[in-house]
């Protein structure tokens, strides 16, 4: 069944073309590329520019070779491109330069699969298929990404019994550079361990230089080699695709590697492994002999649930670009990843920004104020009514000492919680909501003049026939804003010179996120598209004209300071009663709340520097 497909995309493949580097990578895409094509709505084209400093490039007639062999023709082929040209770049080189990808951060989604390079915290989105060395997370990881064979019939006990007709595959990649088939090969004959017709290797498309006894068997390019694996009683190879389409297949592996970093991984995936560049017949023998090892592995890694890779990402949403959403800034490095969201400091303006990767979005209407609200907060918006103005009529008294005038606009209102917080204390509200029904309450209900408008997208002169006011405010919604150069922009045009502005939002300087970055940000809901700190929220206003007089860290809570929030609560009454004392004065004193308030006033422009 196709995958489903909302528009029409273009995809780039830009597989490892580099001798040394395996056909491994080449052959992905290539398959990939087979799999796009059966979308007549996807533009699809494979990479090979960019030659390589440290290897040879394969040539164009052996890339052309690999294509017929899969069966992607037409494929079309370039060697020259504009990232902008292409929704999607897909990588799949092994180790891709941070230079390289420089080239293509903000504008293109880049995704990174098996990525081991210095660029891997600076793609989009992260695909690890085969088990790396990498400490870096990847938003996804899975075996089952691989086009796996069907179990073996047979037991994957079988070929212990050293039976003179048990056959085994020796397969070491399209290339084989440093000539492991014939080592293999020429240890297994010397040692005895099996006969030279019990063996079959394969011989890929970019073989040079070896020839094999005449008793093995050959397999030249085989067309999908996978769907032969369940036909042998052992798999000798190196860490690699055929590794894990074996063992996924049932059939026990022995791994014999080009390079100490395959010997790494091998040991990592506890894969049995019998040397580097020179095999171990003693370690072979003894594997053979006593295989509690190579069953392990069978059952580690065997029966791993099939993923469409190609669905996979076609069902990814591709519009989000790797860029600061308060600077721009474009080459941007990782912080966090999960399946559907990666999140991406800043190091310029210090901002966490989230590319989200679900096609759902968030709607802001009566089931986001009522049930989402009370799923996480036990209330819903207006139970929690009295609660909010309570808050808001200490901000309003705060406010209140930055300016006299009495005209007051909150961005986000809601249902109006603050809006009758700030009537309590004798300014004039007026509210701006994306919710119709939101806005319907607050006109009808509480009798506040109120729109409905996206914030920093409206001419308040045009709905309340005021063109400036002396206090803007936002109280947890500017992490929900997509631009906020844009909204900033706003918001200087309509706060009144010494007017306030004044806002509220999650700290990923606070306690929680100090203690765990991570744990911290996969709990952020998913319509938070930027994370603040105290700091960085001063540098930004400044830049587009206001000056910070007053950072609040609102109700700390002193539990989250502990590992085991049950200490603090089971602490008796007078213990608590100082700890949290102690506590509160720490976190406010050190801004170490997990939410925290801003209270600017706009320069005069004729102030401003520059």
């Amino acid at each position: 069944m196709k995958s489903p497909v909302k528009a029409s995309i273009s995809i780039l493949l830009i597989p490892s073309v580099g001798r040394g580097n395996g056909t491994g990578h080449l052959r992905r895409c290539i398959e990939l590329a087979v799999k796009f094509h059966n979308h007549p709505e996807i533009k699809c084209a494979l990479y090979t520019g960019l030659p390589y400093l440290d290897h040879d490039q394969y040539s164009d007639q052996e890339i052309q070779k690999l294509i017929t062999a899969k069966k992607a023709e037409p494929l079309e082929i370039i060697d020259s491109i504009n990232p902008e040209d292409w929704d999607i770049c897909i990588f799949d080189e092994r180790e891709t330069s941070a230079k390289k990808l420089h080239n293509f951060s903000g504008k293109t989604l880049s995704i990174g699969i098996d990525e081991g390079g210095n660029a891997r915290d600076y793609f989009d989105y992260l695909i690890d298929i085969l088990p790396n060395m990498e400490e870096s997370e990847p938003n996804i990881s899975s075996v089952g990404f691989l086009n796996l064979p069907e179990p073996a019939n047979s037991s994957s006990e079988r070929f212990f019994n050293l039976k003179a007709d048990d056959r085994i595959l020796i397969s070491f990649g399209g290339e084989d550079r440093e000539g492991l088939s014939l080592k293999m090969i020429t240890m297994i004959d010397d040692a005895g361990i099996f006969k030279t017709e019990q063996l079959t290797v394969v011989k890929g498309p970019m073989f040079s230089g070896q020839s094999f006894p005449e008793s093995v068997n050959v397999l030249d390019c085989p067309p999908d080699l996978r769907m032969l694996i369940p036909e042998y009683d052992l798999v000798v190879t190196s860490f690699g695709i055929t590794c894990f389409e074996a063992l996924n297949a049932g059939v026990p592996v022995v791994l014999f590697n080009p390079s100490h970093y395959h010997k790494m991984l091998s040991v990592r995936a506890g894969i049995p492994e019998i040397g580097v560049l020179n095999p171990d017949a003693k370690r072979l023998d003894h594997f053979l002999r006593t295989p509690q090892r190579l069953l392990k592995a069978v059952d580690a890694w065997s029966g791993k649930k099939q993923m469409d890779l190609a669905g996979y990402i076609l069902n990814l949403e591709h519009s989000p670009r790797n860029r600061c959403r308060t600077c721009g800034n474009g080459y941007l490095k990782a912080v966090n990843r999960s399946v559907l969201k990666t999140y991406f400091k800043c190091p310029d303006c210090g901002i966490i920004s989230l590319q989200n990767y679900d096609s759902k979005k968030t709607v802001y209407n009566s089931n986001y104020f009522f049930d989402e609200y009370r799923n996480q907060y036990g209330r819903t918006y207006l139970e929690d009514f009295e609660n909010i103005k309570r808050s808001g009529i200490e901000r309003c008294r705060y406010i209140r000492k930055l300016t006299i005038g009495d005209k007051l606009l909150d961005i986000g209102c809601g249902y109006g919680p603050f809006l009758s917080a700030a009537l309590n204390e004798g300014f004039q509200p007026f509210g701006i909501d994306i919710s119709d029904e939101a806005v319907e309450y607050i006109n009808s209900e509480l009798g506040f003049r109120a729109a409905a408008a996206e914030a920093g997208k409206f001419s308040p002169g045009e709905l309340f026939g005021i063109d400036e006011f002396d206090a803007v405010t936002m109280w947890y919604v500017i992490e929900h804003i997509e631009q906020i150069p844009e909204l900033l922009k706003h918001l200087y045009r309509i706060v009144k010179p010494g007017g306030v502005f004044a806002f509220s939002t999650p700290s990923y300087k606070g306690i929680s996120a100090r203690r765990s970055l991570g744990g911290f940000l996969n709990a952020s809901p998913s319509d938070h598209l930027t994370v603040w700190s105290p700091q960085s929220s001063v540098r930004l206003l400044r830049k587009y004209g206001f000056r910070v007089r007053k950072i609040k860290i609102p109700a700390p809570h002193p539990e989250r300071f502990f590992h085991n929030p049950n200490h603090y609560y089971k602490m008796i009454a007078p213990v608590k009663f100082i700890v949290t004392k102690i506590l509160t004065a720490v976190s406010r004193c050190f801004l170490l709340g997990d939410t925290f308030e801003v209270y600017a006033v706009r320069i005069d422009s004729r102030k401003r520097k520059g």
